[in-house]
């Protein structure tokens, strides 16, 4: 199995990056959705509930919560995003741990962040870009 990375995806649409990550979602494969999802270079709804998705498969609730109401701020008269959003609950009913609160402060409210993933922001990637996960 050949593992995906960034420059796989070079020269591929914003569609095609999302027709990637709902296909790794599917097939269970979380890093390789994350890895496409973080190729897209466009900031919107999509993007943020497409991110919900691969944190709610996580187990990481809250974090997916987020992202759904970011998606639905982007695009309020959007349903599959209001019930996403409506549906996930803050607490994660499985006991799963959830990423340590610095962690996943990509907020969608600073531009510079659409740049960048969570997990990218953890990894110190996006330092100087959005507020850090400080």
């Amino acid at each position: 199995d050949k593992k995906i990375i960034m420059d796989d995806y070079e020269g591929l649409t914003d569609e095609e990056l999302f027709s990637k990550v709902l296909n790794f979602l599917e097939e269970g494969d979380l890093v390789q959705a994350q890895t496409a999802l973080d190729a897209v270079k466009v900031s919107c709804g999509r993007k943020y509930f497409l991110q919900g998705k691969i944190f709610l498969a996580k187990s990481w609730h809250s974090e997916a919560k987020k992202q759904f109401e970011f998606a639905l701020e982007c695009e309020p008269d959007n349903q599959e995003y209001k019930d996403a959003a409506d549906g996930v609950k803050e607490e994660n009913p499985d006991g799963l741990p959830e990423p340590p609160k610095q962690m996943g402060k990509f907020d969608g409210c600073h531009e510079a962040c659409c740049e960048c993933s969570s997990e990218a922001c953890c990894l110190g990637l996006c330092e100087g870009l959005c507020d850090g996960c400080g």
